[in-house]
């Protein structure tokens, strides 16, 4: 396939597939193509195309945090839990088990702000 059709190929794919493709591709057997990949995320991060992905991850993850929030408060409030087999574990029955997945409720939470707000700056968007 000549360089012409790699690059109308690569131009096709998403930001997220030339990631992809850089760290699977054989750089010492195709050189040129790997130069072509890289050149390719090079001009698109010159052209801020992935801020709106880094925008969208940091939104999930922020709604992912703040869900597992409301769960770790429900919990609490109502003094029983839910295991992922949909068994009822209450503080009086097992109380070890209970604060086990309170306890990592608040830590998924904590970690999905974390992540969240991490890399989003207080300024108005571009």
């Amino acid at each position: 396939m000549p360089d012409e059709d790699y690059s109308a190929y690569l131009k096709r794919q998403s930001y997220d597939d030339l990631i992809a493709i850089s760290c699977s591709l054989n750089k010492d057997g195709h050189p040129d193509l790997y130069a072509m990949v890289v050149a390719e995320i090079a001009e698109r991060d010159k052209r801020g195309e992935t801020k709106e992905n880094k925008r969208r991850c940091n939104s999930a993850m922020i709604a992912l945090g703040l869900l597992f929030a409301v769960i770790g408060v429900v919990e609490l409030c109502t003094g029983s839990a839910y295991t992922k087999n949909g068994h009822q574990v209450t503080v009086a029955e097992k109380p070890q088990d209970f604060w086990f997945l309170v306890c990592s409720s608040f830590a998924f939470a904590a970690f999905g702000l974390y992540r969240g707000l991490k890399n989003k700056k207080i300024r108005p968007p571009d």
